[in-house]
């Protein structure tokens, strides 16, 4: 089981050497790559980041997105690793992509098949654009170092540094459908309760 390796595509937080030292995942082999067609938002809760698929208008440009690529490297984790990052991932699901390496890679295949992770529906946040909710400077930071830490592509660097984090999450980056259906019903019940010691109160009275 250990010998089985999966490609897996790190866009986020897992760039950086101290969150996978932190999640006990070696990642020695990084191959850098570019996912096309696609714009790193921070539209999961809280807002962490997650992989959005771009649209186009008739001229063929991306429409409301300040990026139209993702870049990131693609690691090889052991069967423990990858079970290990899954239960790290809280909140997210696993789809696969096709990422381009970069040339400077000297890598024999043009398109490398990696796993990824994306927000689940519920869980991401209810803005107007997927690109509005912001993450915290520490997060980001963890991005922006890990993205310098392997040399990705220098216009998307400064992609990333252009990209402004806060100190503290607000309170509309927990504006989920998750969140919504949760406090709809903690709503019901409170209301249910009200309801019931009325009509309580009522009987003792009559």
């Amino acid at each position: 089981m250990e010998g089985t390796r999966r490609a897996y595509f790190a866009y986020g937080a897992m760039l950086s050497p101290e969150t996978c030292k932190r999640r006990g995942i070696a990642a020695k082999k990084a191959t850098r790559v570019k996912l096309n067609d696609h714009c790193l938002c921070f539209d999961h809760r809280a807002g962490y980041g997650n992989l959005v698929e771009i649209g186009v208008d008739g001229q063929g440009k991306a429409k409301n997105f300040p990026s139209d690529q993702v870049h990131g490297v693609v690691y090889e984790l052991s069967q423990r690793e990858w079970e290990a990052l899954v239960r790290a991932e809280v909140g997210y699901r696993v789809i696969e992509v096709e990422v381009e390496p970069y040339e400077a890679e000297g890598s024999r295949e043009k398109v490398i098949k990696a796993s990824a992770f994306v927000s689940q529906e519920e869980l991401r946040i209810q803005a107007e654009e997927p690109t509005d909710p912001l993450p915290t400077a520490r997060y980001l930071s963890l991005i922006q170092s890990g993205a310098a830490f392997h040399k990705l592509d220098q216009d998307y660097l400064e992609f990333l540094d252009s990209l402004q984090g806060v100190q503290t999450v607000p309170r509309v980056n927990f504006d989920t459908k998750r969140d919504r259906s949760t406090r709809a019903v903690f709503a019901i019940l409170v209301l249910s309760s009200l309801v019931a010691s009325a009509l309580a109160s009522k009987k003792l009275h009559v």
